[in-house]
């Protein structure tokens, strides 16, 4: 069954926001590695104010200017073309959404593979929903739901009597799916829906 945390429970009594439901932990191995690349620069650093300081050692100053660039490069090289491969994934808007789906892929979930196809959601022009009582999303059958891209990995939530359980829209060339989060966002265990009817009525 979904695993529920009492942050995620603590969301759904929370009406006005449901971004906290999903804010994955940075694996500590990001930690180090930001260390590593400060500690990096402060030894690039380090040289070129030796090489100024001994006047005679412009292979030391050039040196340490390389060896600084390293971790802004490896900083901003990937900010920069991330930002660019993003803003050409297709962003579906509301009426796009609206259709019926079915589950397409599952993740680290164990899932009968026969069986996808019995699963579906349906949105709704009406900004309702239905969904098929799905293994491992604790979700009701039907409700409402509403879209909002300012809410990154909560694109659409469903409200559910008094609460909201988020999904998130996977953006893709082209294309787009939706991606419930099962337990923990660090598991990777997700389900993905994809549409097959372009609209429902």
């Amino acid at each position: 069954m979904l695993q529920v945390s009492n942050g995620q429970i603590g969301c759904l009594k929370e009406l006005a926001d449901i971004s906290c439901y999903r804010q994955p932990k940075q694996p500590l191995k990001m930690f180090f590695l930001f260390l590593l690349l400060c500690l990096v620069f402060i030894i690039g650093g380090g040289l070129s104010l030796i090489g100024l300081i001994s006047k005679n050692h412009r292979s030391l100053i050039k040196a340490g200017l390389i060896i600084c660039c390293i971790p802004i490069a490896m900083i901003v090289i990937p900010l920069f073309f991330g930002g660019i491969i993003n803003s050409f994934k297709h962003k579906p808007a509301s009426n796009e959404l609206v259709g019926e789906y079915q589950i397409a892929e599952i993740r680290n979930l164990d899932f009968d593979k026969a069986t996808y196809k019995k699963y579906k959601l349906i949105l709704k022009k009406d900004s309702t929903f239905i969904l098929t009582p799905t293994p491992y999303i604790e979700i009701c059958d039907s409700g409402s739901y509403a879209v909002d891209y300012s809410f990154e990995f909560n694109e659409i939530s469903y409200r559910c009597g008094m609460g909201y359980i988020p999904s998130h829209i996977d953006r893709q060339f082209g294309n787009f799916r939706i991606e419930f989060i099962v337990g923990d966002p660090d598991s990777g265990q997700s389900i993905f829906f994809e549409k097959v009817k372009a609209e429902n009525n």
